[in-house]
């Protein structure tokens, strides 16, 4: 995870960032963090609130490439 913009700094858009992915032979599959948020084992532990955690990775993704 590098929290650097791909759109900034590389790649007019993501459909950009797709299309030389598929070109170099591969696809992307993009995972929302809020798919995962039930999962979160930590929150309680930490006291970090619920509502602040979501809206938090409301907009956060990863992104895996596929052969």
């Amino acid at each position: 995870m590098t929290q650097t913009s791909l759109t900034d700094t590389h790649f007019e858009n993501f459909e950009h960032v797709r299309q030389f992915a598929t070109e170099q032979g591969f696809e992307i599959q993009s995972y929302s963090l809020l798919d995962v948020f039930e999962q979160l084992t930590c929150l309680q532990p930490l006291e970090i609130d619920a509502d602040i955690a979501k809206s938090i990775l409301a907009d956060s993704s990863v992104f895996v490439l596929t052969l």
